[in-house]
């Protein structure tokens, strides 16, 4: 279109909606880069963007906040990218598959996310016409950006952005993902040697910190940031990633992750049925992961409060396939065989000698996955011993002969398959 105007062709420009509708499709877009037709070198889809908005400013067009919005959500796209593919690669690297290289730094995208925000609001504040303003959505991207960058400093932009976003008005007030997100920072931070920092970053202190100000802002009247077991959960997830050296900071974080836990528990029987703050699986998991981390191997104390967690797993019907393999994982071969191969294989609870060797039916009553018998009746998820859930193929028979019944029954009706 440009071309054509500059030609003389046509006497139209491309305006504010055309930029708009190209930076939006950018933005949704599952492509990394374009190749560019008039150098050999290809541009991500986030310079793309970046490129997009100088041009409009340049040719005096104010990009709007559609604009600016398309481009950021386009580079947190693009370190999400990077980050998946870090750790792919990763994973092959260990198999010896390939050799690891650090070319693909999401931190790098996770800033630019961030100078785009910054440059949004530099333009709110300049003009006394409001045509671009930052939105939740908008923090909430660059948050994202930077909780999977792994950068030295993430955590610190981080919270900034939290503070910005409890300092603003109502439409920008943070809610429940913006704390998870900056407890994730946190969690996730690593030092200049690439290896996890140790207990001197204070990631539990500080994820602690960021729950008791999460519930200050549910209490001063922002629903948005009620607490829930989500947010629980990432502060689990920052004690269980607690690397330390020094063993009295590894159980200051096992004893945060047990209060963690029961300050659920008592806010679950506060708010009685609806609750939002129960342990689930993921809990479970987390809680685990901490004991595996934080407790020494020997001496038998990592093995029994592994024991007693999966016990509570169990009794309160959580187990599922990250459960019972990060369990197979930690716990003895004795403990593993005791407390679930005898079961499975004829125990109290257990399925006796049947083929699919399944684990009892009230480890798993309370997944949010509901099972489906032959008749359709609703049954707690059936998980086989080796991770699987066991009654899958009655839920797709089951969902096959409702589809085949509504698609006769709109034959019968005249209508359309």
């Amino acid at each position: 279109m440009e071309h054509l105007y500059t030609s003389r062709i046509t006497n139209q420009r491309p305006t504010v909606e055309c930029y708009k509708q190209v930076l939006v499709a950018i933005s949704k877009s599952k492509m990394t880069e374009i190749k560019n037709n008039t150098t050999d070198a290809n541009d991500s889809m986030g310079q793309c963007a970046v490129k997009l908005l100088d041009e409009m400013e340049e040719r005096q067009i104010q990009p709007d906040s559609d604009c600016y919005s398309a481009a950021i959500k386009t580079w947190c796209n693009s370190a999400i990218s990077k980050h998946r593919h870090n750790k792919d690669r990763r994973k092959r690297s260990k198999r010896g598959e390939i050799k690891m290289n650090e070319n693909n730094d999401p931190s790098i995208d996770a800033g630019i996310a961030h100078e785009l925000l910054q440059r949004m609001n530099d333009m709110y504040h300049k003009s006394s016409i409001v045509l671009v303003k930052s939105t939740r959505c908008n923090y909430n991207d660059v948050l994202r950006a930077w909780s999977i960058s792994g950068a030295n400093d993430a955590a610190e932009h981080a919270e900034e952005l939290l503070s910005e976003m409890e300092k603003e008005q109502k439409d920008l007030a943070p809610n429940k993902e913006s704390y998870i997100l900056t407890i994730e920072s946190y969690a996730k931070r690593r030092n200049t040697s690439g290896i996890t920092s140790d207990g001197s970053d204070d990631k539990v202190e500080k994820s602690l910190e960021l729950l008791q100000r999460m519930m200050h802002q549910y209490e001063s009247g922002n629903v948005l940031a009620r607490p829930d077991t989500d947010v629980y959960n990432s502060v689990l997830n920052a004690c269980a990633k607690c690397f330390s050296k020094d063993e009295k900071i590894r159980r200051n974080a096992m004893r945060v992750a047990i209060e963690t836990v029961q300050n659920m528990r008592e806010q679950a029987k506060e708010e009685g049925r609806g609750v939002k703050c129960k342990p689930d699986a993921t809990t479970y998991r987390l809680l685990l992961e901490a004991c595996r981390n934080l407790l020494p191997a020997e001496g038998g104390e990592r093995e029994k409060a592994v024991e007693a967690v999966f016990n509570r797993c169990c009794l309160e019907g959580y187990v599922d396939t990250e459960v019972l393999e990060v369990f197979q994982k930690i716990a003895s071969p004795e403990l593993y065989r005791k407390r679930v191969l005898l079961i499975v294989t004829g125990g109290e609870g257990g399925s006796g000698e049947s083929k699919e060797r399944t684990l009892p039916e009230k480890w798993t009553r309370n997944l949010r996955y509901r099972g489906r018998t032959l008749e359709g009746k609703k049954a707690a998820p059936t998980l086989s011993i080796d991770g699987t859930f066991a009654n899958i193929q009655e839920m797709n028979q089951y969902k096959m002969r409702n589809l085949r019944e509504r698609k006769n029954q709109r034959v019968l009706r005249g209508g359309r398959l």
